[in-house]
């Protein structure tokens, strides 16, 4: 079972790591390196929405919203 947002190329031979509206990212030798930059980029992506919508949302779930921890599985 591979990570949450990471994909396995079988021509390459190598990881990639892959965010909706962003796409695919770099490619890895191993999945754990690909769900690295995931993580990473899932939080600046996640910030990102919760800047946008700010005002829309109720002060709890913004508060929450900005200690999302990204895992795995």
């Amino acid at each position: 079972m591979l990570p949450l947002g990471v994909s396995y190329n079988g021509k390459t031979r190598k990881y990639t790591s892959l965010i909706q509206f962003i796409g695919s990212l770099s490619e890895w030798d191993t999945a754990e390196e690909a769900f690295e930059e995931y993580k990473v980029l899932k939080k600046a992506d996640i910030l990102i929405v919760v800047a946008k919508y700010k005002e829309n949302i109720p002060d709890y779930i913004y508060d929450r919203l900005l200690t999302v921890e990204v895992k795995q599985y």
